[in-house]
């Protein structure tokens, strides 16, 4: 996002700088030779953990750039340093400050390539930015949905934020501003903006606060463009809720299934057709045998944390698709954030928590922040649609394959029509 990078960024997320960082091995070496060889055995470490933990299994796309930093550099780094460094005429008192510059250099263009990947592509937007467009987003109290609140009010959007707790919302509004003020002030501009928030209570895993929060949406801002769908939660025993159902499913697909059916007469009116954003995740993969429409509720079958979630999060790339074929003038997008530095471990099982404390600043090194976490969702959002593929899964700001059951013949289908008796069918449009 050019608007939010600045000239060093850009560089060393540049090709041209992997380049540079495989050349510069050729004139290090450590005069430690202990020293050297643990510098040299971390970055084909660090490269492999990115490569297996990132690019296999959370669909991160790996630009030629990262390329050469998880492989071309690791693997030949150690080879220039042994076999050319010692015949270059470099001070011995120099060589260990060459080999450490090296190797931040090389963590940080990894980290910046493969962890954070490409910022949004704003160049579709005029210099008036998204002033006058009003945009709606779920779970904007904290995390990646209050990081996406922050990009579009940078923007001058007017965004509704719907959350449980609107007091939590007060506090994050607060913070929003002031980042939003610092951003600003850093370019030179003055105040806010002309970015809006407003707070709407809704509680997603109710039906009647979901449909009380459409229809206060309706009334209030029928001019809505875009639904960003971006709560989620993640619980590891099973809850039901006041209508009876699992938790886990109402409140990361059933409860936006209400509020789309709520707003998508609004969204459809819209200047550019309307929108939806669904946050999903790479998780949707281990749904290996497909969604299982007819126990949405997981009664027959075993409640794992993973399994259902997975259900869940497959639901929304499966509704993307299906919100395509009944509404095509919408534009909609399966947006997976990447893996980010969120509270998600709050509600996960004590030994997971321990491991993620224990290990943190690895982990902390594998993870975006929320601002880059919302990245992909902030490109949807703004993407010109000549240059997208409608109802498609997103990572990294780039189109990415779905779990082929997403595909499965019928399957929106039939998802639709289990969600419509799941909810008492929802408002009809």
């Amino acid at each position: 996002m050019k608007t939010n990078s600045g000239p060093f960024i850009d560089a060393i997320s540049s090709p041209s700088f992997s380049l540079l960082l495989l050349v510069l091995p050729a004139f290090t070496v450590l005069l430690d030779e202990t020293l050297y060889y643990t510098v040299s055995l971390v970055a084909p470490i660090y490269g492999l953990v990115l490569y297996v933990f990132l690019s296999s299994w959370h669909d991160n796309p790996v630009s030629p750039s990262a390329w050469m930093s998880l492989f071309l550099y690791p693997l030949l780094s150690p080879l220039f340093s042994l076999k050319i460094a010692p015949h270059l005429p470099i001070p011995p008192s120099l060589r260990c400050y060459f080999c450490g510059l090296t190797s931040v250099a090389l963590a940080w263009n990894t980290y910046a390539t493969v962890v954070v990947g490409p910022r949004p592509d704003l160049s579709c937007l005029s210099g008036q930015g998204l002033r006058g467009r009003k945009y709606l987003v779920t779970g904007g109290s904290a995390g990646i949905g209050m990081a996406t609140v922050e990009l579009l009010v940078r923007l001058d959007a007017t965004v509704v934020v719907l959350v449980r707790n609107t007091g939590k919302m007060e506090g994050a509004e607060r913070e929003v501003w002031k980042k939003v003020e610092n951003w600003r002030a850093g370019r030179g501009l003055r105040g806010r903006g002309d970015g809006k928030i407003v707070i709407v209570q809704c509680d997603l895993c109710s039906l009647a606060s979901v449909r009380e929060a459409g229809s206060i949406v309706r009334k209030d801002h029928p001019d809505i463009e875009c639904l960003v769908l971006n709560a989620g939660v993640m619980f590891p025993n099973k809850v039901e809720t006041e209508d009876g159902l699992d938790g886990m499913m109402t409140a990361n697909h059933l409860g936006h299934f209400v509020l789309v059916k709520e707003l998508v007469g609004n969204l459809t009116k819209s200047q550019d057709g309307g929108r939806i954003v669904l946050l999903t995740s790479s998780t949707h993969h281990m749904a290996k045998n497909g969604l299982l429409v007819d126990d949405l509720n997981c009664l027959s079958r075993p409640y794992t944390l993973f399994g259902q979630y997975s259900q869940s999060k497959i639901c929304n790339i499966i509704l993307a698709k299906e919100l395509v074929k009944r509404y095509p003038s919408l534009f909609t997008a399966a947006v997976h954030p990447g893996v980010v530095r969120t509270d998600v471990v709050r509600n996960l099982p004590p030994f997971i928590k321990a491991l993620n404390t224990l290990f943190g600043f690895v982990m902390w090194s594998l993870q975006k922040t929320p601002v880059e976490g919302s990245y992909t969702t902030l490109h949807c959002c703004v993407v010109r649609r000549d240059r997208a593929g409608n109802g498609a899964y997103w990572a990294n700001c780039t189109e990415c394959k779905a779990n082929k059951w997403a595909d499965e013949e019928g399957v929106g289908e039939r998802l639709w029509e289990e969600s419509e008796k799941l909810t008492g069918g929802g408002k009809k449009q």
